[in-house]
């Protein structure tokens, strides 16, 4: 029976590659900081989106909105709030399935309320890990 255990120790199980990717920071202006960090088991790659209010007052009707090109498929989940106060965060998990192994790019779009007064925002994330498709 020990043998059949120790047997047992040994068989592999897929793992996802957490560990070994390293996490970017995707935005910091305006008062908000966005960081990512990555979990991939073959071509569908889980990004765990961070933000984190720095603006000093309460924010209101945060949205972050993402697009890909169109090789890959994006499926947004809901955010976990959509207000932050002071100091605070949020998160939103985002899934993106790249069969094809292609780089990955991503606009994005912000907006949300502090102080009274709405801010957007919008631009390009190019700096993802390699590991992500490779």
């Amino acid at each position: 029976p020990v043998t059949a255990l120790q047997n047992f120790n040994n068989i592999s199980s897929p793992v996802s590659q957490q560990s070994s990717i390293p996490g970017i920071n995707a935005y910091d202006k305006n008062g908000m900081k966005l960081d990512m960090t990555f979990e991939v088991q073959e071509s569908l790659t889980t990004i765990n989106m961070q933000a984190t209010n720095n603006t000093g007052s309460q924010v209101t009707d945060f949205l972050f909105q993402a697009a890909v090109p169109k090789s890959l498929q994006l499926q947004m989940l809901n955010s976990s709030s959509t207000t932050l106060a002071p100091s605070g965060t949020l998160s939103q998990v985002i899934k993106v399935n790249n069969p094809n192994k292609v780089a990955l790019r991503m606009r994005i779009k912000l907006s949300w309320t502090a102080n009274g007064s709405q801010i957007q925002d919008q631009g390009e994330i190019s700096n993802f890990p390699p590991a992500l498709w490779q």
